[in-house]
């Protein structure tokens, strides 16, 4: 697949390269939501993983916009899921192992 992910930590947008393409993925990595919502409309995404609390566009209102005229796949990456309980994505908590990201992929 051809992923999106999206995180202000350069550390983890790394992490999450290199777990991703080691699965066989394809891998754009954008540090901000406003510089997601560029990519994802010049290029072709399969699923977009984005850090739920970032500096100018937070992920919920980047996987809002996405979603308001796409039916790409979106996953919410936080270390506070009970905050995002009732969100209509996938939630991956933070820290997490790749076989706890292989398992969300596998079930979007």
């Amino acid at each position: 697949m051809k992923l999106l992910v999206v995180d202000d930590d350069p550390m983890i947008r790394e992490v999450c390269r290199v777990m991703l393409q080691s699965l066989g993925h394809t891998v754009t990595l954008s540090k901000n939501g406003a510089e997601a919502m560029e990519l994802f409309t010049s290029d072709c995404f399969d699923l977009v993983l984005s850090d739920s609390m970032m500096p100018e566009t937070d992920g919920i209102t980047l996987l809002n916009w996405i979603k308001s005229f796409s039916d790409v796949p979106c996953v919410l990456m936080t270390a506070d899921s009970e905050q995002f309980g009732d969100v209509n994505y996938s939630v991956l908590k933070k820290p997490f192992t790749q076989a706890a990201l292989k398992v969300v992929l596998d079930t979007v």
